[in-house]
């Protein structure tokens, strides 16, 4: 069985960029992408097809 990939919703860029460095190095999974907005991430996830999406709940916009 390969990787579980893995989409990041996140609007903080730091704690966004931390998660993928820890999921792809630690954990060995792979990161598809990672998004802003609750909005843009569900148009990647229709797209990318990831295996689990790692969403923060309080998000900025709407």
């Amino acid at each position: 069985m390969g990787r579980q990939s893995i989409l990041i919703v996140e609007d903080e860029v730091i704690i966004a960029m931390e998660l993928r460095e820890t999921l792809e190095h630690l954990g060995g999974y792979m990161v598809v992408g990672s998004e802003l907005r609750g909005e843009d991430a569900v148009r990647s996830a229709g797209k990318l097809r990831p295996d689990v999406v790692l969403m923060d709940i309080h998000l900025k916009g709407r």
